[in-house]
């Protein structure tokens, strides 16, 4: 992997977890029971409007990130991000991570690790 792959994988992840997480926010500070009501509230929320900014940015970033890697490889490698969004789930949000999480996670990065992190 050339430095400038790696960084845009980074840059692709790391944007990833934000916006799942502003989501996540913004969704818990609008848990009202009127549906309109609580979707007003998330259209109002600063949070939310990170989350949608950082896939912006995001979309932008994985097709120079794809543009560079075989497709198989870049879909398997932004995967990742699944284990950023669960320990960010677990520090912001206090989730649980569960034993079946926890394999999984360990799994999914070894498999990462295997398809040839040295390929692209």
């Amino acid at each position: 992997m050339t430095p400038t792959v790696t960084l845009l994988w980074l840059l692709c992840v790391l944007i990833d977890m934000v916006g799942h997480l502003s989501f996540k926010a913004a969704a818990k500070s609008a848990n009202v029971d009127s549906q309109i009501e609580s979707w007003r509230l998330m259209l109002t929320n600063p949070l939310l409007w990170l989350g949608i900014s950082g896939f912006v940015i995001e979309f932008f970033a994985f097709m120079a990130f794809v543009a560079m890697v075989p497709l198989s490889l870049a879909t398997l490698m932004s995967t990742f991000n699944i284990i950023l969004v669960m320990i960010g789930g677990r520090i912001v949000f206090k989730e649980a991570l569960t034993k079946p999480r926890l394999i999984a996670v360990v799994l999914i990065t070894v498999g990462v690790m295997l398809v040839g992190w040295g390929k692209a």
